[in-house]
This record gives structure tokens, sequence and C-alpha cells, in this order.
């Protein structure tokens, strides 16, 4: 069941053990019993081809758009349009954001108690958030980075000269991307890098 997204949850299968070992306990004796304490690590060494792991939530959405057929489907229907309209790779661009909230870190390795499996370190929340525009084109060419941040104004004294003479800053009133920066991303980033 893995395989179609939905891996059987281990508290679930542990349930339904103690429910087995229940019904055969009542029909071979009449008396009880129980999983014990070792079951999990004796099971996980007899069939090493299981493990343990966290799961990642996935939305349906999503889901179904990962399988196969729509992934075939997709790409007929690219190709016929790349061969129709003559489009070559280097007029292929895709165009992604990734946020990030200044200040705060990923996941770091902390001293705890042993028993705590998942400590976590505990920020304020109130954060400023970047946004970047990153732009690679299926031929491989990739345009500067586009930095959206949060402010009224903007100072290209913040940045070295390397890093303000590649990149393109724009400024949002929350750091995200919204229809004014776009639009300026469109005309005055991605039209004046994808024309040379």
């Amino acid at each position: 069941m893995g395989w179609a997204g939905m891996p059987p949850r281990w508290r679930h299968f542990v349930d339904l053990v103690g429910t087995i070992l229940q019904y055969r306990a009542l029909a071979d004796h009449g008396g009880e019993e129980r999983v014990g304490k070792r079951f999990t690590n004796r099971f996980l060494n007899r069939h090493s081809e299981l493990r343990k792991r966290l799961a990642r939530p996935l939305s349906s959405e999503r889901a179904s758009a990962t399988d196969s057929l729509s992934i075939n489907h997709f790409f007929a229907l690219l190709a016929g349009v790349k061969s129709r309209l003559k489009i070559h790779p280097r007029n292929i661009w895709n165009a992604d954001e990734k946020g990030f909230s200044l200040g705060v870190g990923s996941k770091e390795k902390v001293i705890c108690e042993s028993l705590n499996h998942f400590p976590r370190l505990v920020q304020d929340g109130n954060r400023e958030w970047v946004t970047l525009i990153e732009s690679p084109s299926a031929k491989g060419n990739t345009l500067p980075p586009f930095i959206i941040y949060n402010g009224k104004t903007h100072r290209f004294a913040w940045h070295d000269y390397e890093i303000r003479d590649k990149a393109a800053f724009a400024r949002s009133s929350n750091g995200w991307t919204d229809q004014k920066v776009s639009l300026s991303w469109l005309k005055h980033h991605f039209d004046r890098y994808t024309q040379l």
C-alpha cells in the first residue's frame, strides 16, 4: 500500500496485531495476550525489507498529478505544442519562488533528554520574510536571482558589489510576490535576460 501513498500507520499495525493475538488467545485457551514491548524491534529484525520512517503528508491533488499516466499525457501534449510551434529548449523557462524567514534556521542538533525524540527550537515567529524568484531554462541556463524584501525602501549598500551586479531586487509590504512585483519581474527582469 505504500506505493499508492497509503502506507499502514505503525500504531494501526500494532493494534491489528494486538487484536489478532486477543482473538487467538480467546480461541485457544480463553485467556488474554498483549503485544510485547519488544515486538516492534523483533518484527523489523525478522523483516529487514521494512523500516519505520516518518511520512510526509501529500495532498490528493498532488498525488494524482504524479502518476505516470498523467505525466506521460502532459509530456505528449507538450511535445506536440513544441513541434507545432517550433519551440526550442532555450525558449522554455520555468519560474519558481522560495520564501525565507530571516533569522530562522533549519534543523539543528541540540542536547536534550534521551526520551525526547522530537525536540523543538521555539522562535518568536516575528520574523522578516524574503522571497527569491529563480528561473532555469530547459537548455540549462538560469536567470540572475530576483530577490523581494519586506519594506518600503531598498538600499543597495546592503549587498556587496558582486551580488548587487548579478541580482535584481524588489520590495513589497510583506516580502512576498504580489501582482505589482510579478509584473516588474516579467517586464524588467525576465524579458531583459531572455532577449539576449
